[in-house]
């Protein structure tokens, strides 16, 4: 694959054979793209794997020998061309049927919805509670529908932290779903997180994790919604993402940069679907 200088996939976090990897893509807002490689003695799980615009034969140096002679597995978190762009790149890729209908978005004619096919990438039905043993560790699938109705987190059980791809950063955005997934649901669902053992995750924008109280604080914060408080969302960027609608942000603290942020963004004219 043909790449300039700045397309390379490199480390930001590390523990216990677990591996933050940053992509080159960007997104409006969050910033880069990231995903996750775990090791395994037998198996290797990639989580993710950005726009497409990376060459996922050439991983990091320091990973490629941890990786030798092992099986691959590719999965995601859900169905947005940040995550999933380059399915194409693997045999197959694990994702949640209720994100089939942006599969059909984002790949257009190269989708076979009857064979559930990207080109040649057979897409597989991933399910919640679905366990992925790698050999030495698991990870598990969790059901996490907010971002989207098929968005799902990963929990380690070796480095005792859960991959949350969008489901949970500094922003959980809600334009993108039609029908979208009702607040109550999405609270819901990310508190369900704090039953597993972990004091850190992974967003799927951060090279770094985030520690446990964020889950309670954005959880917090989809139950305090309101949209008298949610002021506008406005970046000139949107529209060139066909994210268009009357965007509001309702947050706890100052801004993206401020630790202590975070935010629920949804589209004003759809609050009937968010409140049921």
């Amino acid at each position: 694959m043909a790449k300039d200088c700045e397309q390379v996939l490199f480390v930001t976090f590390a523990k216990d054979g677990l591996y933050q990897i940053q992509c080159s893509g960007l997104v409006p807002g969050p910033g880069h793209v990231c995903c996750t490689l775990i090791v395994g003695e037998n198996k290797c799980l990639l989580i993710d794997n950005g726009f497409g615009d990376d060459d996922f034969t050439d991983f990091p140096p320091e990973l490629q020998p941890l990786m030798a002679g092992k099986e691959l597995i590719c999965v995601g978190t859900h169905a947005h061309p940040d995550h999933i762009g380059g399915a194409r790149q693997f045999p197959s890729i694990w994702v949640h049927p209720d994100d089939n209908d942006l599969i059909a978005g984002i790949f257009g004619d190269a989708y076979d919805p009857k064979a559930n096919k990207i080109g040649d990438t057979q897409v597989l039905p991933l399910a919640d509670g679905q366990i992925f043993d790698l050999g030495g560790r698991k990870v598990k699938t969790i059901h996490t529908p907010g971002h989207t109705w098929g968005s799902c987190c990963f929990y380690d059980d070796k480095s005792q932290l859960i991959m949350t791809g969008d489901a949970l950063n500094r922003h959980v955005m809600y334009q993108c779903v039609h029908p979208a997934v009702p607040l109550r649901l999405c609270a819901e669902k990310l508190e369900n997180l704090l039953q597993y053992n972990f004091a850190l995750f992974l967003g799927g924008h951060h090279g770094d994790p985030f520690p446990r109280d964020f889950v309670t604080r954005m959880v917090q914060l989809i139950r305090a919604f309101d949209v008298e408080k949610a002021p506008p969302y406005i970046r000139k960027d949107l529209e060139k993402l066909n994210i268009i609608g009357d965007h509001r942000n309702f947050h706890w603290g100052r801004g993206y940069g401020d630790p202590e942020y975070v935010s629920i963004i949804v589209d004003a004219a759809r609050l009937d679907e968010y409140l049921k």
